[in-house]
């Protein structure tokens, strides 16, 4: 006799042969089903891909570069000799991609394409997870599975940003993980397993590690104990005991990597934190108090995705959530999507405004928006009262098609616009790069530095000891940089003493390096030009896009008069799209990998030209 303490929490329902073989399992793919309800939305987000196949944005290169110094035994380095300093926030993708550069590729972006191709099909795979476990009847939630991975696949800011070589693919694909495991974890009740909490503490813990405020998603599964034992579905002390267990799978992570950036850096925070003035308590007090610029915020957010004025989409999806909460017996699983998203609309107005374009830090919420829209909108349907289930399925369609064609109306010209210009090109900055190694090479100078904004494919191509002028990878000018210009200047001009510097748009007027009557006594031009950006904003005269290297740096005048010449003709690529990359020869530590860890234990590593300019390079020319 079985106890009742001993009983399975459901009762056990036996069913004849024939319905055995009739029945579809809800949330599972049957034997033989080939899921195209995902793979064709797939296919077409490739599709939608490939006029940005060639485009990498230059932040990316960033990490690109602390990678390849990783992995061939540099160090968490910029640049080989540089100081250790965070200029990545990103450390869980940085370490992802670390195997890709093992063999030193001259152009990263085929391997890294194909990784983050295959992060958006676990992406797409999980969000059909996501709609199949929140509409139980296989059909529909097969429906409402096809309809978010197709609005994802037109979406030109999901599909730019996921391809653009950063983290949003890894970003995006962990924040879909967190919410299934959140939903599977309320659609289990009583009957769940410790092991969702440790893989939902995980999961929260490489949110963290891939976007510093990713670890804010952790509050939605840090809630679900709560709010189950106010609703009556769960005793506090199995909620405590889940609570505890998702804790302690959360936090000992990033508190480890938290003490390695102390350690290794110095500093508790990564650089990017204060180069980007990151956000403040005081922020947070502005959100809560929904401050004109969260209203407008959010109010272009969801205008972008719709040729409906925001608030009516924003109406559209809060009647899908109350008729669900109305009629349908699911509605408790979807309380978890509704709490990640949001946690991401919280994440993207808390972060500082972004200057590139298509919304780079909302990813995850356009994932979770979609999901919760296409099931939302799937189980009014499915649950409405009137009508047979045929005209309900007309109707659905109907709607799908609609959303769909007034998506790609929308976000086919967004997508040309930004295929046409792309945001800081990889391939542009690392053409820079080359340029100055031309320069260098023309002048005859050896052992030089160069102060530029844009430094991802600079520090990946260049000759030169690269200060970064962003203050992303510089510790120094990440804190004075938009804080205290004098103080920035005379660091730069006094202390730094860079042979080359880069100036152009608003960069000129930021540092005011050309209003300082000491950079005009230092530099001479080697090309130069009006500064439009600076007449745009009305900022006066006195500003000018340029390359500049110091006086005492050229020794003959005659090669500096011969280099001008060349760069007025084009034989010097001082336009970015005239060059084709060349290849760099990458310095390699030799030696066992005891001695590598010694020496990223150990740094600062040697100067720049103590080893830098030992290697055997060859004179960068056309």
């Amino acid at each position: 006799m079985v106890s009742a303490q001993t009983r399975h929490p459901w009762p056990v329902v036996r069913h004849s042969r024939s319905q055995r073989k009739r029945r579809t399992p809800d949330t599972r793919l049957s034997p033989g089903r080939f899921p195209w309800h995902v793979l064709l939305p797939f296919g077409l987000f490739v599709l939608h891909s490939l006029p940005l196949a060639g485009w990498l944005v230059d932040d990316a290169a960033i990490s690109f570069a602390y990678t390849r110094n990783l992995v061939h035994g540099h160090g968490l380095i910029a640049q080989v000799g540089a100081e250790p300093v965070e200029g990545f926030s990103n450390p869980l993708w940085t370490f992802l991609v670390a195997p890709a550069f093992l063999g030193d590729p001259n152009d990263p972006t085929p391997i890294i394409k194909l990784i983050s191709l295959m992060l958006t099909l676990g992406t797409f795979f999980v969000v059909d997870r996501i709609c199949r476990t929140l509409v139980r009847e296989a059909f529909w939630g097969r429906l409402a599975s096809a309809g978010a991975c197709l609005l994802l696949a037109v979406n030109t800011s999901f599909v730019a940003w996921t391809n653009s070589g950063l983290e949003n693919a890894l970003y995006a694909l962990l924040a879909g993980v967190c919410c299934l495991l959140c939903v599977r974890h309320v659609a289990a009740g009583t009957a769940g397993t410790p092991w969702t909490p440790i893989l939902a503490g995980l999961v929260g813990a490489g949110l963290a590690l891939t976007r510093p405020e990713g670890i804010l998603y952790g509050v939605v599964f840090a809630t679900l104990p709560v709010w189950q034992v106010l609703a009556g579905r769960a005793q506090w002390r199995s909620a405590l005991r889940n609570l505890v267990v998702y804790l302690l799978a959360l936090l000992p992570p990033v508190l480890l990597y938290a003490g390695f950036r102390y350690a290794y850096f110095g500093d508790w925070l990564p650089n990017t934190y204060y180069a980007k003035q990151g956000t403040a308590w005081s922020d947070v007090g502005r959100l809560l108090l929904l401050t004109r610029e969260h209203r407008v915020a959010t109010y272009k957010l969801l205008a972008s995705l719709s040729w409906l004025r925001a608030e009516w989409l924003l109406l559209v999806l809060l009647a899908c959530l109350v008729l669900v909460g109305w009629r349908s017996p699911r509605r408790r699983l979807f309380v978890p999507v509704g709490l990640a998203l949001l946690c991401a609309w919280v994440i993207y107005c808390l972060l500082p405004i972004d200057w590139m374009a298509e919304y780079r830090f909302a990813t995850p919420f356009f994932m979770l928006f979609y999901v919760l829209l296409a099931a939302g909108g799937t189980e009014m349907v499915r649950t409405w009262p009137g009508g047979s289930p045929g005209l309900r399925k007309r109707i659905f369609a109907v709607c799908l098609a609609g959303m769909l064609a007034q998506s790609a109306a929308v976000f086919v010209p967004r997508t040309r616009a930004f295929a046409a210009r792309p945001t800081a090109p990889f391939a542009d900055v690392a053409t820079t790069a080359l340029t100055f190694n031309e320069y260098a090479a023309a002048l005859g100078i050896v052992d030089g530095s160069l102060l530029c904004p844009d430094v991802g494919g600079v520090y990946y191509f260049s000759q030169l000891r690269v200060y970064d002028l962003g203050g992303l990878c510089d510790r120094t000018i990440g804190r004075l940089l938009d804080r205290d210009a004098p103080r920035l200047r005379d660091h730069i001009l006094e202390h730094l003493r860079p042979t080359f510097i880069c100036l152009h748009d608003s960069w000129c007027v930021r540092t005011g390096l050309q209003r300082d009557p000491r950079f005009w006594q230092q530099y001479v031009p080697i090309r130069q030009g009006p500064c439009d950006w600076a007449e745009r904003q009305g900022d006066g005269g006195g500003f000018f896009d340029g390359d500049y290297v110091r006086r005492d740096a050229v020794v003959f005048a005659e090669r500096l008069e011969q280099l001008r010449q060349r760069v007025i003709r084009g034989t010097v690529p001082a336009d970015p799209r005239s060059a084709r990359l060349r290849a760099v020869p990458f310095p390699r530590r030799s030696g066992s990998l005891r001695g590598r860890l010694h020496e990223m234990r150990t740094g600062p590593h040697p100067r720049v030209g103590a080893l830098y300019w030992r290697q055997p390079w060859p004179t960068v020319g056309r």
